[in-house]
This record gives C-alpha cells, sequence and structure tokens, in this order.
C-alpha cells in the first residue's frame, strides 16, 4: 500500500489544485511526524523545504494513496526541487509507518529555519 507524508501546502488546511487533487486520491491516516528540519521558502506563495537527516521533528499529515496516479501530477507540482524518498513516519497512536514524502534538493542556507517544525505554526 502506498503512502504519502506532507508537511506544506499538500496539507488539508490548503486549497491549492494540488491539495485538493491529494484529497481526492487518498484517504487521510493521521498527523505525524518525520525527522528533518523545516526551512521556509519565500516567494510569491511562501512554502517550506524540507531538508532530511536533520534530528528536529517535521509535522504533517499521512494519506493512504487510493490513486496513484497522484505522484505523476505531485512530481510536476513539486518540480525538479524536489524529490521523492522513502522515510518513517509516526503517527499520532505512536505507530511507525514508511511513506513516500518529497524532500528539497537545493541549498537551504539563504532560507529561515521553522523551528517549530510545524509549517502551520511557523513562529
Amino acid at each position: 500500500m502506498n503512502y504519502l507524508f506532507v508537511y506544506g501546502t499538500l496539507m488539508s488546511p490548503f486549497s491549492f489544485s494540488a491539495s485538493k487533487h491529494l484529497r481526492d486520491c487518498s484517504d487521510f491516516v493521521s498527523k505525524g511526524y518525520i525527522n528533518g528540519r523545516l526551512y521556509l521558502v519565500q516567494a510569491e506563495f511562501d512554502y517550506p523545504a524540507l531538508k532530511i537527516g536533520e534530528v528536529t521533528k517535521v509535522f504533517g499529515e499521512l494519506y493512504r494513496i487510493t490513486d496513484s496516479n497522484v505522484f505523476d501530477f505531485l512530481d510536476e507540482f513539486e518540480g525538479s526541487e524536489y524529490g521523492k524518498i522513502d522515510i518513517e513516519v509516526t503517527i499520532e497512536n505512536e505507530q511507525k509507518i514508511v511513506a513516500q514524502c518529497y524532500h528539497f534538493l537545493g541549498l537551504t542556507d539563504q532560507f529561515k529555519v521553522i523551528s517549530s517544525g510545524d509549517f502551520l505554526q511557523m513562529d
């Protein structure tokens, strides 16, 4: 079964076409977290950049994908700045599930750290 962990503009509070499409092609499983670090990319609209390998928690949502074609759509939405990896997600009941997740491929030196680890509750 395919799972996707999202931590930014693909989460349920957002109404972008990509976040709506994700919800149409998946079932919400749980809120959860992964290990990594979030950075704020300030552009036309702000969005987060995730770097894996950090020891802080990044909070987001876990979805069970019901239509695997959604990944083609999301790959295009995320663009060449992001790649997909498998990562362990800890969900609300402390169960661990392996899911795919988009992570930022570029340098983050020029971006501000989101120290809360939560794009919805930036400091």
